[in-house]
């Protein structure tokens, strides 16, 4: 059951829809596209462009398959300004879980680069002035440096977290890591790993995946879990496009998009 909006909220969300109505015009003059790409608990692995004021699909790219056909569920998506390349991680896809691959924007096509990680990261970070790659698990508490070259993931951290639930994470321009861990928003040290709390998200489910677009405007996925406050419901499938405050960390829903979501890129357009 979804949570009951409060007035506040409601008058919060009106800003935000209106400002994301705005940032939709900004980021088509800045010549960015929003992906984002299924992959949640197995699932089949399809590429998507959104549309950043509802979640709405603009254009489904195709199936994330390599040249051989194999198919690869991608639970984190980021792009590389340095390199001009869309990474992934694949997470529990049912082609090399756990493993670091590059997505073509283009045709959805994967190619493989390494792995597996040894831990079940939940998503990437770049930095966009140092372009290191940075990931948070799944499945246990530590922080990571994943090498672009060779997919391989190196314990440099402790987020103090129990292992990242939903687990969205990514950079803002100025290099700060952001991440998500079931309600909370959080911020990452790059040296340690430790997390520091924001705010409450109050949405109602996790939310599985970040990213900043060029004006600053954090975006998620929300779906896929339960907070607890209903009793846990992890088969949930349903996802929502959400735009989060970095400073507050209150989120409010935009829009219902594609079921099975779990990551989100902004890509410049080809």
């Amino acid at each position: 059951m979804k949570m009951k909006t409060t007035l506040p909220k409601v008058i919060i969300a009106t800003i935000c829809i209106a400002a994301s109505l705005h940032q939709g015009n900004a980021l088509a003059q800045a010549g960015l596209l929003l992906y984002a790409a299924t992959g949640f608990a197995g699932s089949t692995g399809e590429l998507y462009i959104l549309d950043p004021v509802d979640g709405s699909v603009i254009t489904d790219v195709g199936p994330l398959n390599d040249s051989d056909g194999n198919n690869y569920g991608v639970t984190g998506l980021r792009y590389d300004p340095s390199t001009s390349r869309l990474y992934g991680i694949t997470g529990s896809s049912l082609t090399a879980p756990n493993s670091l691959v590059v997505v073509n924007p283009s045709n959805a096509q994967v190619t493989y680069i390494g792995g597996p990680f040894g831990s079940r990261l939940s998503d990437i970070a770049i930095d966009p002035l140092t372009y290191i790659m940075y990931a948070i698990s799944g499945s246990s508490k530590y922080f990571y440096t994943v090498d672009k070259r060779t997919g391989i993931a190196t314990k440099t951290g402790n987020t103090g977290l129990l292992p990242a639930r939903g687990g969205g994470f990514t950079a803002d321009a100025t290099g700060v890591l952001y991440g998500t861990n079931e309600r909370t928003l959080f911020t990452y040290d790059k040296i340690t790993g430790d997390a520091t709390p924001i705010g409450d998200t109050h949405l109602s489910f996790f939310v599985n995946a970040l990213a900043f677009d060029a004006e600053g405007v954090l975006y998620g996925i929300e779906g896929g879990g339960s907070t607890g406050a209903d009793g846990p419901d992890t088969s949930n499938r349903q996802r929502w496009l959400v735009v989060i405050d970095p400073v507050t960390g209150l989120g409010v829903e935009l829009g219902e998009t594609v079921g099975d979501l779990n990551a989100l890129a902004f890509v410049p357009a080809l």
